[in-house]
């Protein structure tokens, strides 16, 4: 058994992240990301990642889920999609 004691939960590194200044939200919709602040589609080529995080369930493990810390024209946000079998296919490119 892992000891996830020391883990942070996904409401948590939001929130830190928040206060680091990633405060742009950013959405799959049909399989393409959109910052929900602009509306814009975002080509993922042009996101950096500077962090992911990976949450289980803890009544689950299957329940899985990602947190993406990214920056985009400068700015920076958030990415909260599904990890694993339920991942949508443009999470491969970023």
């Amino acid at each position: 058994m892992v000891d996830q004691s020391h883990m942070k939960t996904l409401e948590a590194e939001l929130a830190s992240l928040r206060a680091q200044g990633f405060n742009l939200d950013f959405n799959i919709h049909n399989d393409q990301i959109v910052c929900e602040q602009t509306k814009e589609v975002v080509d993922p080529d042009s996101l950096t990642v500077v962090q992911t995080f990976r949450f289980e369930g803890k009544s689950n493990p299957d329940d899985l889920s990602a947190l993406y810390a990214l920056e985009w024209k400068g700015q920076k946000g958030v990415l909260v999609a599904s990890f694993g079998v339920y991942a949508s296919p443009v999470l491969a490119k970023l």
